[in-house]
């Protein structure tokens, strides 16, 4: 069973913009104990068990790769052991084989529709 406990670390964000909250604090989470998914996780996170926004983009990152490589396995049938090695040793997902006019369209109307609102 995982146990998650939030700790405070004393920074906090102003923000001028009407859209977000005056002040957002950030935070981090310890795990102890339990499994994680080890090839979404980030290498500093299965290290030390700590999950910060920054191990948030990189499963973000990892997600992303999979939308975009049409639901491909990430790290291939790689075992779990396997993986963390050869991400800590530099390794990267390399990137997906999409038509560079598919990527482009699917960024420009990403880009449209986030100018028009």
């Amino acid at each position: 069973m995982a146990y998650f406990v939030l700790m405070y670390y004393g920074h906090s964000i102003s923000s001028p913009s009407v859209t977000l909250p005056a002040k957002i604090t950030l935070f981090v989470y310890i795990v102890q104990g339990g499994r994680i998914p080890v090839r979404w996780t980030a290498p500093e996170a299965i290290a030390y068990r700590r999950f910060t926004s920054a191990s948030d983009v990189w499963s973000y990152g990892v997600v992303a790769w999979e939308v975009w490589s049409y639901g491909e396995h990430p790290y291939w049938n790689w075992a779990n052991d396997d993986v963390i090695s050869v991400v800590n040793a530099g390794f990267r997902l390399p990137p997906p084989m999409v038509p560079h006019t598919h990527t482009h369209t699917k960024l420009s109307y990403t880009k449209a529709v986030a100018l028009a609102s």
